[in-house]
Formats: C-alpha cells, structure tokens, sequence
C-alpha cells in the first residue's frame, strides 16, 4: 500500500504543478483579452475542451467525473483571467 500511496503523492505534485501552469496561462490570456477588449467566457473554446475530453480513451474515470474536474479547472482559470482583467 505504502508503493501506491507513494505513487498518488507524485501524480498529486504533478496535477498541482499543471494547474499552476494552467492558471498562469489564464491569467496571461486574461491579459490578451484586456489589451484586446476581447470578452472574458468564449463558450465555444468552453465547449471544444469538453468535447477533446470526452475523445479520450481513459480507461478508469467516468466521461461525466472528467467533466465536472474541469468544469472547476475552467472555473477556476476564468477567475485568474478576471485578476488579469481588473489590474
């Protein structure tokens, strides 16, 4: 049990570091999208990513598990690019 619960701990750095990368890259679209006076939510590129996800071949984690994750990941970076927008 120890080797699996060693394994989960480097999988958990590794999400946390993506995110991390993923909200800075939110915040500097949020940037893009000031500078352009682009509007914040793009429903279609919301769209596209959920239907890229549901082409994946996972073996384990549900279509619908995947999607509510990344309802809050894409939730969350709106609020990193609105940082973005506000300064």
């Amino acid at each position: 049990m120890e080797k699996l619960r060693k394994e989960i701990d480097l999988i958990d750095r590794q999400i946390a570091e993506l995110l991390d990368r993923r909200m800075r890259l939110a915040y500097e679209i949020g940037l893009y999208k000031k500078e352009k006076n682009f509007s914040l939510i793009h429903p279609d590129r919301e769209k596209g990513i959920y239907e890229k996800l549901s082409q994946l071949d996972l073996k384990t984690i549900y279509p619908e598990e995947l999607r509510e994750i990344y309802h809050l990941i894409i939730e969350i970076g709106r609020r990193y690019g609105a940082r973005a927008l506000n300064e």
